[in-house]
This record gives structure tokens, sequence and C-alpha cells, in this order.
């Protein structure tokens, strides 16, 4: 990561980094697509539109449903990215295709307009909370209402499935409190008395708890217990939506004061000042990885901001969630503190049975292995800034975002010993006493000049240094 400009994180810390402007009425909702690169934005104005975050620009027409111009005033991205689930003043819940932006399935039932729609985990439901007082659940395959519609008991519901949508949450207008029920039987289960309508619900990834934004305050609510156990106060107004971040330790507040707050949920503390706006704040996204965050707010604009920035300034930097990482492996330090004298003998070797092709591409090539471990692994193209780094165990690593590592064979292991990679028994019908194959040296007649370069930087011996 290049230094911070701390001149520059001053006002990245206030003021926003990018305006998406185009919609001609308020901004009620916001999703992230998957890369990250992308937003969908939904608005009174009846559309849903796409905007690329870096330029700003939308990207395309306006998402609409032929000549309906109902208000659009929630929408959810399915689970594996594919579709947008729209509600409307008018009681209507859509299906959008990202791929094409048009209207694949319209579901109706509601009497009033719609609050907020949620995905199931598995992606085959999508329940609505309605300003009816109404929860319904749609079958996502044939459309068909498969429970409700469930009297919440509160006006202009909102809903949230909880991570593993066997409850779900809804809270509103007119009853104070939050109500959770069983996801299946529609059963009510629990109710958690709060002192004024909830107009926002989120539950944390892990499930562990539940939070409600109200009038001027924000609660946390242990599920185990169902019984609050912190409270952010700052607001000044109602709590419009909440954001949280993958990892669970941000936490992000739109409100009608006119105003985006970032929290600590380490310590259930604000995070450096309220992010200022010229209208009510609709709607507050994170992005994934907790870098950015987009606002929808009554002056018919959508805004990115710059968390990391926020971040930095504050000293907060670490609550951002860790990049995954399942895959990378690093050098312990034993591995580096490896001798001159093992690096010598040191050069790349193919991997057996694999053809060596001296290309810059194939020489950054990752390895994924089949699940059955006598076929052929496939090589796969990863980004080339890969660099070659010292042998483990004789073989020659190549450290490419992640570090793929090809142990060199050793002795054969004793017949009842399991592979590491596998918990099915081993394959291998070698004779007891048999020769174990070795890997071959490959001679390359004539090197390439990105041969000499790779065999240079892995090779410091003095035998390669003639080619």
């Amino acid at each position: 990561m290049p230094p911070p400009n701390i001149e520059m994180d001053e006002i990245l810390a206030t003021k926003p980094y990018q305006t998406m402007q185009g919609h001609t009425w308020k901004v009620y909702g916001v999703v992230y697509l998957p890369t990250g690169r992308r937003i969908i934005t939904c608005s009174w104005d009846g559309s849903l539109r796409l905007w690329d975050l870096k330029s700003g620009a939308q990207i395309g027409e306006d998402w609409r449903d032929g000549e309906d111009k109902e208000r659009m005033s929630t929408i959810a991205l399915s689970p594996n990215g594919d579709t947008v689930a729209s509600g409307s003043w008018g009681g209507t819940v859509r299906l959008w295709s990202v791929e094409t932006g048009k209207v694949i399935a319209k579901w109706k039932g509601h009497t009033g307009g719609l609050k907020s729609v949620w995905w199931s985990a598995s992606g085959d439901q999508v329940i609505g909370g309605s300003w009816d007082g109404t929860v319904r659940v749609w079958d996502v395959e044939n459309g068909k209402t498969v429970l409700g519609p469930i009297e919440a008991g509160h006006e202009y519901v909102s809903v949230a499935y909880s991570p593993d949508s066997t409850k779900f949450a809804t809270a509103g207008y007119n009853e104070s409190g939050v109500k959770i029920w069983d996801a299946k039987s529609g059963e009510l289960l629990t109710t958690i008395k709060h002192d004024n309508s909830v107009w926002s619900l989120a539950w944390t990834s892990n499930g562990k708890k539940l939070i409600s934004g109200s009038y001027r305050i924000i609660r946390i609510i242990n599920t185990a217990t169902w019984q609050q156990i912190a409270v952010l106060q700052g607001h000044t107004e109602f709590v419009n939506s909440i954001s949280l971040s993958q990892n669970d330790n941000l936490l992000v507040s739109a409100s009608n004061d006119h105003t985006a707050r970032l929290w600590n949920l380490d310590t259930n503390l604000p995070i450096g000042n309220p992010l200022q706006h010229e209208e009510r704040v609709r709607c507050a996204t994170l992005s994934a990885d907790g870098t950015v965050l987009v606002t929808g707010c009554d002056d018919n604009n959508a805004y990115a901001w710059d968390i990391q920035a926020i971040l930095r300034k504050s000293g907060h930097e670490n609550l951002l969630p860790t990049p995954n990482v399942a895959a990378e492996e690093s050098f312990t330090d034993a591995d580096h503190m490896k001798s001159s004298a093992q690096l010598e003998d040191t050069c790349l070797v193919p991997l057996q049975g694999y053809v060596v092709d001296d290309t810059p591409d194939s020489i950054h090539s990752s390895v994924t292995r089949h699940p059955n471990n006598d076929e052929i692994p496939q090589f796969q193209q990863p980004s080339r800034q890969g660099l070659i780094s010292h042998s483990l165990d004789g073989v020659a690593a190549v450290k490419d975002k992640g570090l793929h590592i090809a142990p060199q064979p050793k002795q054969a292991q004793p017949q009842h010993a399991q592979t590491a990679s596998t918990s099915t028994p081993s394959r291998d019908t070698t004779a007891p006493g048999a020769p174990v194959a070795q890997l071959r040296p490959i001679i390359i007649d004539k090197p390439t000049g990105w041969t000499r370069f790779w065999l240079f930087l892995c090779c410091p011996s003095a035998r390669y240094a003639d080619s």
C-alpha cells in the first residue's frame, strides 16, 4: 500500500470522493455488485440505476419496468449476485436481472408499499415487510407466497432474516419493539421492547447480535438472551438504515438528521465526525471489504465515502476486515533463515508430470489439484506480479499473491500413512519394495531470454552463469 497522503486523508475524512448524479428524486437504496466496483441504486423516480464507483458515471440506461413509474423504496441483491429484488410504493416486488437490467418476475400481494425486502441465505426465498403491517415470503422459483401474510403488529414494517434464515426480525412504526419470528412456521418467538418506533434492523454475520435503529438511538441485542447489551447515541433524528462490515467491527448508520455515522463495535463509540449531507440520508451500505461507504440522500444523489481514509485519520484502520488469505501462505521465519549454500543448488524444477513452458505467463502459473489425486492438476493464470522466491525442501517456489509450494518427493511412506490433502485411503498401487519414482532433471537446450532471467533470479550458483 502506498504511504497515506495526510492532506488528502483530511479531505476524504469529511467529504465524499464521488457523487453519483442522475436520479430525479430521493435515493432510497443501494447494493454493491460482487466485484465492489459497481453499485445499483433505487429511487422514488421509479428507476434502478447502475453506476461505476471509480468514475461516478451511470452505466447504460435507467432500469425501468416499462411505463410503470412506481416509486422504488428498497432493494436487495441475491446471494449469487445475479438478481436484484426491489420493493415499490405500489406494493409490488420485482426481480431484476443484473446482466440485462430487465424485470424477470413481478409479485403482488401487499396492499401498501414495501419498506424492506431481504433474500434468504439460500437465495430461494424473498421476504418483504410492508406499510400495510404485514410480512410475506415468496418462493423465487414459482413466485408463490409460501408464508403470510403475517400481521406483524407494526405499521411500515422493516424485516431482516437471520444469517442462517431460520428466523426473521420485524420492527416498525406504532408499536415500539422488535419481534422475532420462526421463518418456517411464522410463529412469534419473542418480543424485545423499545421506547420508540424502530426503522432499521441488521444482524451480525454470526447471528449473535441483532441491531436496531430507532429515534436517536441504536440498540445492540444479544440474541442468546434477547436482552439489550449496548446503546449507541449521537443521532438527533430517526435512524433509517444500518450496515455492518463483514467482520462485524464497523457499523454505519444513516439518519434523518442529514448525517451518516461510523461506529466502532469493539467499543460502541463513534469514529470520526458525522458525514454531513444536505438532506435526509435514506440508506447507507458498506462495501464487502469495508473501505467504501455509499449513502443515498433526499437530494437525489448517492455519495461514495473513503472509509479507509477516515479510519486512518482516527487510528482505527485495524478495524477493517482482513483480506481473504485462506489461499495465501507466507514464508515462516525458519524459511527465511535458509543459508545461501542451500539456495545455490536451487533451480526451477517442474512439478512431476508437467510440461515446462518458458513463457512469462506459464512461469507465473499457480496449481490447483483435482479432488481425485490421480488426475493431472490444472494450471490457472493469476496476475503477472509473481516473483521467484527462495526454495522450500529443495524445490523453488513461486509467490504470486498466494504462495504455492511443490514439495520434493520423499521416500515411500508406510502403507498405513494418510495423506494430508484427503481423508480417503491412498490409491497408490506401487508394490512393496519397488523403487520410488524421482523427478528427472530437465535439460534446456536453447534457453530463451525469459529462461535466463528466471534462472538468474533463482539459481545464484556459478554453474548456471553461462545459461
